[in-house]
């Protein structure tokens, strides 16, 4: 879904730099600098350990996205990788395939000085999710409206 709301928001203003942020973000201060970085898109990073190894994750609560063509193709693989993304996956995952997938693309890791300007509350960290394992179980118990819930693009119930 926010693969998409970029897209829609870059065909909306054309040539202007946006700002894609989270419901549960808040931007206390002005956010012009933002279009000053020198980039395709800017946004926070998280290194994880994965077998002895780190990866870097995209974060996508605050993503800026400059107008360059290989933002618009990155923008176009993020909308292509979530339609084809699998059970379980999120936004954040189908960026991830995006990124990789574009040729050429400037990424800027966003900083404290995003935090000065935006804050992000993390409503998820107090709602409610089910985990991986009832998504599972839910998924094996019933395939075919957990499926039809995916190609809705909602989780199912």
């Amino acid at each position: 879904m926010k693969a998409s709301i970029a897209g829609q928001f870059m065909d909306r203003h054309e040539g202007r730099t946006v700002v894609l942020n989270d419901v549960d973000a808040l931007a206390v201060s002005s956010l012009d600098h933002l279009g000053d970085i020198d980039c395709d898109i800017a946004l926070k990073m998280t290194a994880k350990r994965l077998r002895g190894r780190f990866m870097l994750v995209p974060r996508s609560g605050t993503v800026v996205i400059n107008p360059t063509k290989a933002s618009r193709a990155l923008v176009e693989n993020w909308v292509s990788a979530a339609k084809d993304a699998r059970y379980g996956d999120t936004d954040e995952s189908a960026l991830t395939k995006a990124m990789a997938e574009t040729s050429g693309l400037r990424v800027t890791v966003l900083a404290s000085p995003v935090s000065d300007c935006i804050r992000h509350d993390c409503a998820s960290l107090v709602a409610t999710k089910a985990s991986h394992l009832k998504r599972a179980a839910a998924f094996a118990l019933d395939p075919i409206r957990a499926f039809a819930g995916i190609a809705r693009g909602s989780s199912p119930a």
